[in-house]
């Protein structure tokens, strides 16, 4: 199960499910929440709490043909979307039972990564599956750690 967190500067957050394809590479959901700047801790963490679930369903029916950021934003190509959001990844490994936080930097292909040098800075592991009480926090953390 995996969710994409995506912020502008103004704090307006993109949260959207990530549905795994058969070939094993990760898609979009057409079911993203938008919550504009003011949101507080409790929507943040109900809307990745849902997404989770709807990554966990996993209906590709539900993938995005097309980019979700255009729906989302009106931004037309994802290299421009990638230059104005900031990109947090949550991951839960289930054959671990742990999940991960990622503050991915942008590559200057427009995708988003982490160099191997990076790892430990930009990647932290936590057991268990994710936890309403403190998922927020540990995305504030990764929002500090991209700057």
């Amino acid at each position: 199960m995996q969710v994409s967190l995506f912020f502008d500067k103004q704090n307006n957050v993109i949260v959207n499910p990530v549905l795994l394809a058969p070939a094993g590479f990760g898609k979009h959901s057409s079911n993203f929440k938008l919550l504009q700047n003011g949101w507080t801790g409790r929507e943040l963490a109900d809307a990745i709490m849902e997404a989770l679930e709807i990554s966990k369903r996993n209906n590709l029916e539900e993938a995005e043909g097309e980019g979700f950021w255009t729906r989302a934003t009106g931004i037309k190509s994802y290299k421009a979307f990638s230059k104005k959001y900031s990109c947090i990844s949550i991951d839960y490994i289930k054959e671990k039972d742990c999940y991960e936080v990622c503050a991915y930097r942008r590559c200057k292909d427009g995708s988003y990564g982490v160099d191997a040098e990076e790892v430990d800075k930009r990647i932290k592991t936590f057991s268990g599956f994710p936890q309403r009480e403190t998922i927020v926090q540990q995305v504030k953390d990764a929002l500090y750690v991209i700057g």
